[in-house]
């Protein structure tokens, strides 16, 4: 479920922070990261505090 609503909200407002992902699906960043590195659909850009993250394209 909250793998769902990561996904969305990637469609809706693109690349994003985790900080922000976290904020709409009201987990912790720490969960959050974790959740993103198991979504194959998701990529990371950047390093360390200034990673954000994307939907692959199709």
């Amino acid at each position: 479920m909250n793998i769902e609503k990561i996904k969305d909200y990637l469609e809706k407002y693109g690349e994003s922070k985790t900080s922000d992902i976290a904020a709409y699906i009201e987990l912790s960043p720490v969960r959050t990261r974790a959740l993103l590195k198991e979504i194959e659909e998701v990529q990371a850009i950047g390093k360390n505090s200034n990673r954000t993250y994307k939907l692959k394209k199709k």
